[in-house]
């Protein structure tokens, strides 16, 4: 199966790398492999990269496609929204890159435990939960003035849901259309005026795009890495110490 992995060098005919060395590549899910050189990332962080994809997945949308157009940019459009349907590794750092960038930031998903996690853990400042009440209700309530970034992965009735939500000179950024993988029939939108009259743009995101700046993934990872490794650990103290009074 295609994936990026963590792997370690057991024989090389390149200098650069000896039996031993912590390496990155794509060789996908198997217990041995052969690669080109030029193919092979080797960083003393590669044991904790397997982070890296869904980050530079989130990099890449958020700064290369979600760009400026005049003075209509996020970072420009301060105390806005962004919204995604998404929870897990790129969210943790989404919400604190969009947040610093003036933006309020509203996550989507499945539960009342996926919510609190999404929005107490994670940092979002509000989580909407698809599975209770009418969903275009409870997004219009997170997001008073609008959505000006959507970070689409699912795709189907989520992303027509959305569209309805769009501000004007909007931004979504397509990364993946997972309700529709399996689908016999094609959803059939009906709010893709929208995208006319609110003159939305909205781009298809692939990772592989950007292979050549991995090495900025893996660099912004590692400082991120750190951060919420030591937000874990403020977490889990406060949870032992509620579970200590408990008992």
């Amino acid at each position: 199966m295609v994936g990026q992995t963590v792997g370690e060098i057991v024989a090389s005919r390149d200098s650069k790398f000896k039996p031993g060395d912590k390496v990155l590549t794509s060789l996908g899910w198997q217990r041995y492999g052969t690669a080109k050189a030029e193919d092979v990332t080797r960083d003393r962080r590669a044991s904790r990269t397997g982070f890296v994809l869904p980050r530079h997945s989130r990099d890449a949308g958020h700064y290369r496609v979600v760009r400026p157009v005049g003075d209509r940019s996020a970072r420009s459009r301060a105390k806005r929204s962004w919204c995604r349907r998404r929870r897990g590794r790129s969210a943790a750092s989404s919400a604190s890159s969009r947040r610093s960038s003036g933006c309020r930031v509203v996550g989507i998903a499945g539960g009342t435990a996926k919510c609190d996690y999404v929005a107490n853990e994670l940092g979002f400042d509000a989580c909407v939960d698809y599975k209770s009440g009418d969903l275009h209700e409870n997004l219009r309530r997170a997001c008073p003035a609008g959505v000006d970034v959507y970070f689409e992965n699912v795709g189907g009735e989520m992303l027509d849901t959305l569209l309805r939500q769009m501000n004007r000179f909007s931004r979504i950024v397509v990364c993946g259309l997972i309700a529709q993988y399996n689908a016999t029939e094609p959803y059939g939108y009906k709010q893709l005026r929208s995208v006319l009259v609110n003159r939305i743009r909205m781009q298809g995101m692939i990772v592989f795009d950007w292979k050549d700046r991995y090495g900025e993934a893996i660099e912004g990872f590692d400082r991120s890495f750190r951060r919420r490794t030591a937000q874990i650990s403020r977490i889990d103290r406060r949870r032992a110490g509620k579970c200590a009074a408990e008992d």
